[in-house]
Parts: structure tokens; sequence; C-alpha cells
């Protein structure tokens, strides 16, 4: 879950960078211009990685209370 917030925090930076200084500095996806007909902001990369974690935060989290308290004690 931690790594879901960096990576929102991550965007959140990405996205305000590069309405603060526009075409100046933009931070984005390159290769995208050919198939967008303009540059990807970078944020929205790191919401694709940020959901990915977040999904799996969630599977692993339902596995292991599906899987319950190991066996055997010590």
């Amino acid at each position: 879950m931690i790594m879901t917030i960096v990576w929102v925090l991550v965007a959140a930076g990405l996205f305000t960078w590069n309405h603060l200084r526009g075409d100046e500095a933009f931070i984005g996806v390159r290769f995208t211009e050919h198939a967008l007909g303009f540059p990807l902001n970078a944020g929205w990369l790191a919401i694709a990685v940020a959901l990915y974690c977040l999904i799996r935060w969630l599977v692993r989290r339902k596995r292991s209370a599906q899987a319950g308290p190991p066996a055997g004690g010590a």
C-alpha cells in the first residue's frame, strides 16, 4: 500500500509540474506523439503504476485472508 501512495504522490507532482511549467519543461512519455498526436503526460503512467500496486496489494491481502493463520506453533 505504501508504494501505491508513493506513486499517487509522484503522479500528482508530475501533473502539477506539467501544468505549471507547460511546454517549457514538459515531462511526458516518449514516442506517444505519433500515436496520440501529442505527448502523453507522465502523470498518467504513474497513475497506471499506482493502480497496478493497488491491485497487487488487494490480491495479496485476499490470498492471505483465505490461507488463514499458519498451522502449528513454535
